[in-house]
């Protein structure tokens, strides 16, 4: 989760009565701050602050090799990613879903089924004047989710020098209204794990705010080879 991000969690209302937040990862000294927010009802609408996260990569793709960044996207959310391609061949996909991402890491030769954005990038792409022409991409997210971005080089002999500006515009809930039926907030700092109470017999909404110093988008990407 990035500084201000807003993350809803959905289970079961009826027989719960308790919930527990661990964080998997402790990237810096002060990563572990975030608050849950408790809702009677429904969660709050996505109306709240937009934040807007960018960041320069530049790889070089080894043969077979691919390299993602995973981000958590609230619906309205966009990315924005200008790629160019120094030399060789890469193909970016952006994925919607843990399924998706699996399916293409398990068969990376079945091509682009079941990516939101796909596209083969060569070098030789000239505009007017003869110099390189970054290949641009937007996708607004429509249903919230964990998204996958990936550059994979196909080729088995060559090396794929790259850069990709991306920019993503982070929809949130609006915590900060006429939060009538709001029934709890929970601080959860220097700690790797929070617990609150919950309301058995009633629906309700838990709301998880990274606040500041949660690790950023700009972590190192993860990087893997096509067995």
């Amino acid at each position: 989760m990035s500084p201000g991000e807003t993350r809803a969690l959905y289970f079961p209302a009826i027989m719960t009565e308790s919930l527990h937040v661990r964080r998997t990862s402790l990237s810096t000294p002060t990563a572990s701050n975030f608050t849950i927010h408790q809702f009677d009802g429904d969660c709050p609408p996505l109306t709240g602050p937009v934040d807007v996260k960018t960041t320069a990569e530049n790889m070089t793709l080894l043969p077979s090799n691919y390299e993602y960044r995973s981000m958590y996207l609230n619906a309205g959310s966009k990315i924005n990613v200008n790629l160019t391609a120094w030399n060789g061949v890469v193909e970016m996909y952006l994925f919607r879903g843990d399924l998706a991402f699996g399916e293409w890491r398990d068969h990376p030769e079945y091509g682009y089924g079941g990516a939101s954005y796909a596209s083969r990038h060569k070098k030789k792409r000239m505009d007017d004047v003869g110099a390189i022409r970054p290949l641009h991409i937007e996708h607004e997210v429509v249903s919230s989710d964990t998204f996958y971005l990936i550059y994979y080089n196909p080729k088995r002999k060559k090396d794929a020098s790259i850069t990709a500006d991306v920019r993503v515009q982070m929809t949130t809930h609006d915590l900060g209204g006429n939060l009538g039926a709001r029934v709890g907030r929970t601080p959860c700092h220097d700690s790797l794990e929070c617990s609150v109470k919950t309301s058995m017999w009633k629906m309700q909404c838990t709301v998880i705010r990274a606040d500041d110093g949660w690790s950023d988008i700009d972590n190192d990407l993860d990087r893997y080879p096509i067995l």
